[in-house]
């Protein structure tokens, strides 16, 4: 399967990274405890972790391909990636949150291009 890149606004066409490099997706934990004075219990604030974020590196052979990608992530859109993980298919819908869109060469071949997203999961 390939890995696609698909943009919410109809006249982007998708991109199909060569290599997703670096996915390691985080998951704010929302649980609150708090220690009381005199009391060795806890008293505990339950919640549901945050949504994913962190930085996609995508990896592109060639120039034109990397620059599809760098426009479609400059727009305002929600992006979805999916993504053969291992032994499954991996969804993520997302938008461009919390740092800057990087784009660069690769630093072992000078000719192909990597592109860094910082991302953050939004709900379906």
């Amino acid at each position: 399967m390939t890995d696609t890149i698909a943009s919410s606004n109809p006249a982007t066409a998708d991109v199909h990274p060569r290599l997703i490099m670096d996915w390691q997706p985080a998951r704010p934990a929302r649980t609150v405890v708090h220690e009381l004075l005199y009391d060795p219990t806890p008293a505990v604030s339950l919640a549901d972790p945050g949504p994913r974020r962190g930085v996609l590196r995508y990896f592109f052979e060639t120039a034109s391909q990397a620059d599809a990608c760098w426009a479609m992530h400059a727009e305002k859109a929600v992006l979805t990636l999916t993504a053969a993980i291992s032994d499954h298919t991996e969804t993520l819908r997302y938008v461009v949150a919390g740092g800057d869109l990087v784009q660069r060469l690769d630093p072992e071949s000078a000719l192909r291009t990597i592109i860094e997203v910082p991302y953050l999961e939004v709900p379906a």
